[in-house]
């Protein structure tokens, strides 16, 4: 039987890139079975000093960091490599091998911020969501869903729905603007609320 050959997500060190990388590396993660290192909290199982574990579950939580820093390691562009690897080298108690939750916190607080600021780059992400007249409407709802699940979670940059509804119909061109309001009092007049699926 052909060996299954899947493509390690390679990240370029975009911010805007950040949310549909770490969705890859996810799925990357459970194929080949350290999604429980890839986060930013220590395993349970994962020994206090550098080793390869007293019991099996240490010795398996050790098996699944050192999959997960590999896996960021080869992961990162080159002019990320040695600040994640430092990163992951923190600890003291493990001088030789990174920790892959320390790798995971040095990108979540680069890449996602979770400060008062956020919200503002919030809504510059969903103001940068535009649309041309020869443009499918799909693509910028697409691109509106996208800001939100960037910012899922983060207490700092909440975006409701009528944010995005009214983004949307901002940067709707024109022409759609009577089939904007007819949606929109369709919508109404049927005692619903207006979502953006309804447009």
């Amino acid at each position: 039987m052909a060996q299954e050959k899947v493509e390690l997500p390679k990240f370029k060190g975009k911010e805007d890139e950040f949310c549909t990388w770490w969705l890859r590396a996810r799925a990357y993660a459970g194929r080949f079975g350290f999604k429980q290192a890839r986060s930013a909290t220590v395993e349970a199982n994962l020994p206090a000093n550098e080793g390869p574990g007293a019991n099996q579950d240490e010795q398996n939580a050790v098996e699944r960091n050192v999959k997960a820093a590999d896996f960021l390691t080869t992961a990162m562009p080159d002019s990320m490599l040695v600040l994640i690897t430092a990163a992951g080298l923190k600890d003291t108690n493990w001088p030789t091998q990174p920790k892959a939750h320390l790798m995971v916190a040095y990108l979540q607080s680069k890449y996602q911020d979770t400060t008062a600021l956020a919200g503002v780059g919030a809504k510059r992400d969903l103001e940068s969501c535009t649309m041309d007249v020869e443009d499918n409407p799909t693509l910028l709802f697409e691109k509106l869903l996208g800001v939100q699940f960037k910012y899922q979670g983060n207490a700092q940059a909440v975006i409701s729905e009528n944010d995005l509804i009214t983004q949307a119909i901002q940067a709707l061109p024109t022409e759609y603007t009577s089939t904007v309001a007819t949606l929109i009092d369709a919508e109404r007049r049927a005692g619903r609320a207006v979502t953006l699926e309804a447009l």
